[in-house]
């Protein structure tokens, strides 16, 4: 028997023994195919450095905003510069504002071959459906903005030391001026004022340059820029704060008229309705360059092919633009959705795991269920009639800005006055009013139901 229990207890030995060996090697297999992983990954990031910074003085090769590859060399363009006054090629800086075609822009340009008309477009494609590929083929301005402001009142060389931004766009802008093309840098920089300063006006010295902002109507502009300072996207860092209830840190939408008004609660969104419409754009801009152009953007054919055949004269970019279909790239979105679940929210209305986009989709998805057709069939706050006469007559006065013709005048006041009434009839300068919907019986049982 004390044999037979010692041979039992050396088989067992040897079977866990033998798993375990084989563990042993299984593991040792394992550390040394992450070991072969960690090796290769580091090889291809040092030979990844290694070819930036050799090729740190030929950023242009790399960053070529029109060849689909590096190898591809653009020929010197040889055709008519209809935009110049002078010798000197033109820098053409369109400066927004927002909510006047700026995406779309944007996102066209790029796409139109403009060298084939003596352009190279440089600017602002971070709101376009590129790739990465193809978007670091263009200066990223907002990047060029906050590091030329970080060294605001340095030299021009430190900012190429230090910028990887302003020395793709200096690359560019010498590539330009040696092969003869004019420039076309669109962005929204007036935000960071950095377009204005000492720095980026010795940048594009070697240019003239001629600044391009688009009118868009007042009555229009309005409640277009306070949808988009007020809509939530969760893929801009600052709206983040939209996807949260305020318990946890979430900040609320303000209503037309206090953001009309300026008068914010602590935790609603603050936002600045009206610097940045055409006009205010236009005077600051005038005061550092005095070439400057306004367009409209309600020009019968659209503000894409008013720039390019009207004003730049591209003749290739303007026919090729004629088959382009101009659609919104940054359109609004209802905002009633997320003051109503915040309301519900507030009112205790809500199950606690519920979030808060999903009670914004649900409610959209829902309307009609809740007897809701159309806007207008929710309860409204608007806006004061004083406030509207205001909206009214700044409307007027802007338009009669840019329509300078005695005898068109007339004609254009009666349109500027029949579309601002239209706009008042949608609710354009409204919001739900979410007092009265939370004592509605039928909204609180589906609220309860979410």
């Amino acid at each position: 028997m004390a044999l037979q229990s010692r041979r039992g207890n050396y088989e067992r030995r040897r079977r866990h023994g033998n798993n375990g060996e084989r563990s042993d090697r299984m593991c040792g297999y394992a550390m040394t195919l992450m070991l072969g992983i960690i090796l290769f990954l580091g090889f291809f990031v040092i030979q990844n450095q290694i070819t930036m910074s050799i090729n740190t003085e030929t950023v242009w090769s790399h960053y070529d905003p029109i060849r689909p590859s590096p190898q591809k060399d653009i020929a010197k363009f040889e055709g008519a510069h209809h935009l110049r006054n002078g010798t000197k090629p033109v820098f053409v800086l369109h400066a927004g504002p927002p909510k006047t075609g700026t995406t779309t822009l944007q996102c066209s340009l790029p796409v139109l071959k403009l060298e084939e008309d003596g352009f190279l477009y440089i600017g602002k494609v971070t709101d376009c459906p590129f790739s990465r590929k193809k978007r670091a083929h263009y200066v990223n301005t907002k990047s060029l903005a906050t590091c030329m402001n970080k060294y605001s009142g340095r030299n021009n060389t430190w900012l190429e030391q230090q910028c990887k931004e302003y020395r793709k766009m200096k690359e560019i802008l010498d590539f330009s001026l040696e092969n003869d093309f004019d420039v076309i840098y669109s962005s929204e920089g007036f935000f960071d004022g950095f377009e204005l300063s000492d720095a980026f006006k010795s940048l594009v010295s070697g240019f003239e340059v001629k600044v391009m902002i688009v009118y868009r109507r007042y009555y229009q502009w309005l409640p277009s820029r306070y949808n988009s300072l007020s809509k939530p996207d969760s893929n801009r860092h600052k709206r983040r704060t939209l996807e949260k209830w305020p318990k946890d840190g979430g900040q609320t939408i303000a209503t037309f008229t206090k953001a009309y008004d300026s008068t914010f609660t602590e935790r609603e969104r603050k936002i600045d309705l009206f610097s940045a419409d055409t006009w205010n754009v236009f005077d600051l801009y005038k005061n550092h360059y005095p070439d400057i152009s306004v367009l409209s953007m309600h020009k019968v054919d659209g503000i894409l092919s008013h720039f390019l055949c009207d004003f730049l004269k591209a003749t290739n970019a303007c026919h090729k633009s004629k088959a382009f279909r101009e659609t919104q790239k940054n359109p609004s979105v209802p905002l009633y959705p997320d003051r109503l679940a915040v309301a519900a929210y507030d009112k205790g209305y809500l199950r606690k795991n519920v979030t808060r986009p999903q009670v914004r989709t649900k409610i959209w998805a829902s309307q009609r269920l809740l007897g809701i057709k159309s806007f207008s069939d929710y309860p409204l706050v608007c806006l004061s009639d004083s406030q509207l006469q205001n909206v009214l007559e700044l409307s007027l006065k802007y338009e009669k800005r840019i329509d300078t013709n005695e005898n068109t005048w007339p004609e254009n006041e009666q349109l500027i006055k029949h579309e601002f009434e239209e706009y008042k009839m949608k609710g354009s300068y409204c919001n739900v009013d979410t007092k009265a919907i939370m004592e509605n019986d039928r909204w609180i049982s589906f609220f309860k139901y979410i």
